[in-house]
């Protein structure tokens, strides 16, 4: 589940949803934890397996390296998943991660946020979106 999270953090969350949610279930929270909690990796971890993916794959996934992982990225891929996926790895993250999942959802926008929006800022967000 490590180098999964660790190649995860690397694609962009579209991709990385869609590999997230084809997952097994039990493994879905594992690497949503992995990503979420994840900083620095250290060079020589992603050196070995960016050589791994290059021997497997013939390319790499993303060129650039620095800190990856974290709510954000965790984030914006849950932000990309269906909501049965979303829903599963939150629910198990609030078993096992409580802190964890509530900071994860604090910087989720769900369509239930709407509902604690004034009207000038509903207007605002209907402007803004795209048709």
């Amino acid at each position: 589940p490590q180098a999964i999270a660790l190649i995860l953090c690397y694609l962009q969350s579209d991709k990385a949803a869609q590999i997230l949610s084809g997952l097994p279930e039990d493994m879905q929270a594992d690497v949503a934890m992995r990503i979420a909690t994840m900083s620095n990796t250290s060079q020589m971890v992603i050196e070995e397996v960016e050589g791994i993916l290059q021997k497997k794959l013939s390319n790499v996934v993303r060129s650039d390296i620095g800190t990856i992982g974290g709510v954000k990225p965790l984030v914006d891929i849950l932000n990309n998943v269906d909501r049965g996926t979303e829903k599963s790895i939150l629910d198990e993250l609030d078993r096992n991660e409580p802190e964890l999942a509530e900071k994860i959802r604090s910087n989720m926008f769900i369509f239930e946020d709407i509902t604690t929006l004034d009207n000038t800022s509903i207007q605002r967000v209907l402007r803004e979106v795209d048709t």
